[in-house]
């Protein structure tokens, strides 16, 4: 019978390291055909915006009417209470049931 040979450290951290990197590359791969196409974006969204600030549409907001609470009309639900329930008339419930007087 063979003694049993120890491995040394650095060969186990190089086994290691050598299957991470191949999992690593694998996974890598993988992704990068799986991907999807990128979507189709219209030229219109694409295009600059233009970085000058435009003062007349900001003047026409500030000048546009702000109403206040007195011009607004009250339209909050009114609350109504919840009715009570009413005793009804109903026919008397059997105090036993069938099923209960078989003996077991």
């Amino acid at each position: 019978m063979k003694p049993k040979t120890k491995t040394s450290p650095l060969t186990k951290l190089a086994i290691l390291t050598a299957l991470t990197t191949l999992s690593w590359v694998s996974f890598e791969i993988y992704q990068a055909l799986s991907q999807k196409a990128p979507p189709n974006i219209p030229p219109q969204i694409l295009a600059p915006l233009n970085p000058n600030l435009d003062t007349q549409s900001l003047d026409l907001i500030k000048s546009r009417i702000q109403p206040d609470e007195s011009t607004l009309p009250l339209s909050s639900p009114l609350a109504t209470p919840t009715p009570l329930p009413t005793a009804s008339p109903s026919e008397e419930i059997p105090s036993s049931t069938p099923s209960a007087n078989i003996p077991l």
